[in-house]
């Protein structure tokens, strides 16, 4: 008897580590992979949850001019709040919902540089948390005098 109690708490204890394991918030991983893109032979990294419905392109301009790009894939309405669920940028805002501090992850600013946020090569009227992200746009985030 006192080997069968044994036996099914052990076995309970195993369903609860397995079952435990399961995500809670039915949310899915981000999808990373790296892609050739041609005609410039770039290699984007691809960001986003399986079956994401929205996709933009994201460059980061360094200062010495060179550039990383990126292909997002998400299901957020605007660039901040699809850069910030990827953990690929942070934006600090004030009480007024201005944007008072930008970090992009894995890079560092030079100093006496800020980062200035572009659409389609242009430097951008709105901020990214209230610019909705249209396809085929090009965002980027460039390294510029302060």
């Amino acid at each position: 008897m006192r080997k069968f109690i044994i036996l099914v708490l052990c076995a309970l204890c195993l369903a609860g580590m397995f079952t435990s394991c399961k995500k809670k918030d039915g949310l899915s991983k981000a999808e990373i992979k790296t892609v050739e893109t041609a005609p410039f032979k770039t290699v984007r990294t691809v960001y986003g949850p399986k079956g994401a419905n929205r996709k933009f392109f994201w460059d980061i301009v360094k200062a010495d001019g060179s550039i990383d790009s990126f292909e997002v894939r998400t299901n957020e309405k605007n660039v901040g709040k699809a850069l910030s669920s990827v953990a690929l940028a942070k934006f600090t805002e004030d009480d007024e919902g201005k944007i008072t501090d930008i970090s992009i992850s894995g890079y560092n600013l030079d100093e006496g540089m800020k980062w200035v946020f572009y659409v389609n090569g242009e430097i951008s009227e709105s901020d990214p948390n209230n610019t909705e992200i249209k396809s085929g746009t090009v965002y980027s985030f460039r390294q510029v005098k302060d």
